[in-house]
């Protein structure tokens, strides 16, 4: 039906301006895919529920990952190793890559998911990656 059409246009819209945005845009869009979902668990779902659901339920995933990607960010900032810096980049690059099934991003290379602040530490990892001193991009 139309209506359900514009329900799923809505949660991509919404999922599209989470994951382009700050952690406090992305929590609030969270929070409202959640109470959706939770307004439409009575016991006798309509079709159309279930396939909102389906269409919300990875969204939210990818929002509860790039949450404790921030996390993860927040504690290399103040101790890092090897190691940890790589499992950083590559989960980083692995939710961006999921994020583009949801919108093109303009530049892919040069987009950092937790913005300005994770710049640092996906350069360190790259150049540990590469073992060269090359940083990645430099621009959002």
């Amino acid at each position: 039906s139309t209506q359900s059409t514009g329900s799923y246009e809505s949660v991509l819209a919404l999922g599209k301006i989470a994951f382009r945005s700050n952690f406090e845009v992305r929590n609030v869009v969270h929070k409202a895919l959640s109470y959706i979902l939770l307004a439409g668990r009575p016991s006798n779902q309509s079709a159309e529920t279930s396939d909102l659901y389906s269409v919300i339920s990875p969204i939210i995933s990818l929002l509860d990952q790039i949450s404790d990607l921030q996390t993860s960010m927040v504690a290399l900032q103040y101790s890092s190793t090897d190691d940890g810096l790589l499992t950083f980049f590559q989960r980083h690059e692995t939710l961006k890559g999921s994020i583009g099934l949801y919108c093109r991003l303009k530049d892919p290379m040069k987009f950092k998911l937790l913005g300005r602040a994770s710049r640092p530490l996906l350069e360190k990892a790259f150049s540990i990656k590469s073992g060269k001193k090359s940083p990645v991009p430099t621009t959002e």
